[in-house]
């Protein structure tokens, strides 16, 4: 790593399709990040529809998103990343870079620490599946010592999972402001989920 760019590239991968993906069918990555330096950083992801990494060429798409960690570094976040190439795609190429938005460039090797988990892609999803996201949600504070306060529509369905994907708090018809207890949890990472007339919403925290 060059720790005088402001830009560092981390993955990158190729995948072949046989046959070719349709026109308009999308492209959706999903990545968790935290970053433990006090500033916002960029991710970008980026497609290259012929499977030629790096040229720069009109096949190549580029879309950038903002962990916002001024303030509050150490706090999961999850992106979501789509691409909806308008020709039919054989091989796509894509890779993650980041990159400050502000202050000096200071990378890893400096001490900061970037974490990235659960990096997923689906072929083919549509715009349909956004409409299952239940939104207007807060989950706080991330992380947490003994309680954890959570913002959602009245009667949710609440379930917490540790990593091993065991449930360890069920709050059935919450309130609009649900004040769950983890006082008897152990350290480490676990898992929200909150379901309402269908529609779901899922985040990561940290039990300190």
């Amino acid at each position: 790593m060059d720790a005088t760019k402001i830009n560092y590239v981390f993955s990158g991968f190729v995948k072949e399709y046989t046959p070719g993906l349709a026109v308009n069918t999308q492209l959706i990555s999903k990545m968790w990040v935290q970053a433990a330096v006090d500033a916002d950083v960029s991710i970008r992801l980026k497609y290259n529809d012929d499977g030629a990494p790096g040229n720069n060429g009109p096949d190549e798409k580029t879309e950038t998103k903002t962990v916002a960690v001024t303030g509050n570094p150490g706090v999961w976040q999850e992106l979501t990343f789509t691409h909806v190439p308008d020709v039919v795609v054989n091989k796509v190429n894509f890779w993650f870079a980041l990159e400050y938005l502000e202050g000096p460039p200071v990378f890893p090797a400096n001490g900061n620490v970037f974490l990235f988990d659960n990096m997923t892609g689906v072929i083919g999803a549509t715009l349909s599946t956004d409409k299952n996201t239940l939104e207007d949600v807060k989950v706080y504070p991330n992380p947490v010592r003994e309680t954890l306060s959570i913002k959602s529509p009245a009667g949710s369905d609440i379930s917490i999972y540790n990593v091993l994907g065991a449930t360890v708090k069920t709050i059935n018809k919450a309130n609009a402001l649900q004040k769950v207890s983890l006082a008897d949890l152990k350290s480490g990472l676990y898992f929200v989920k909150i379901i309402n007339e269908g529609k779901v919403f899922q985040s990561k925290i940290i039990k300190e």
